[in-house]
């Protein structure tokens, strides 16, 4: 999420080029939300594995390359290398919303939704509305610095932690755990 949120400051930290930076920019970013996404769209990967049955993974596997490529020369086409990273976002975008909807059917029917909702984005607004507010406190500068882009990675990481149901789960444990010991 920082990466495409500050995609233009993390590469001219990297390069020390404003030219590189204002140009690869907008590209790391649709590259940094598909990753995003195909780390979410994992998942159901693991459940496979954890299953022992892999059928639906080749299956994806190889229905991800055969629309990946065609796409990819396409839109690399039309928008050069805007065209790449567009095609990367819509492929893992497509593998996100139905093929972890066919695995879920599969293995784990009507739970789909749910885990989609309420353990993904449910859980991604809060750090996704920090970054929003982080870029705005930070507009007034083109370019954020590395102690800034620091205070904003890791106030990302804090909201993010205290905003996921387990994180607050096993922080009542411990609150309890401890007010326990004290008595």
């Amino acid at each position: 999420i920082i990466l495409a949120g500050f995609s233009k400051s993390i590469l001219f930290l990297w390069t020390n080029n404003i030219y590189i930076a204002q140009a690869a920019a907008p590209i790391l970013t649709l590259y940094a939300i598909g990753y995003g996404i195909l780390v979410i769209a994992a998942f159901p990967y693991y459940l496979q594995y954890a299953i022992g049955k892999l059928n639906l993974h080749i299956i994806g596997s190889i229905i991800y390359i055969i629309i990946l490529m065609p796409l990819l020369f396409w839109l690399t086409q039309q928008y050069g290398m805007k065209g790449a990273g567009y095609s990367w976002l819509i492929i893992n975008i497509f593998y996100l919303i139905g093929y972890t909807h066919i695995v879920h059917n599969e293995y784990i029917p009507k739970q789909h939704l749910d885990w989609l909702f309420n353990d993904i984005f449910i859980p991604l607004i809060p750090s996704i509305l920090i970054i929003l507010v982080m870029k705005y406190i930070f507009n007034v500068v083109e370019i954020v610095s590395l102690p800034q882009l620091s205070i904003i990675s890791i106030t990302t990481l804090v909201v993010s932690l205290l905003s996921n149901p387990i994180t607050n789960k096993k922080l009542i444990i411990i609150k309890h755990f401890r007010n326990e010991r004290s008595k």
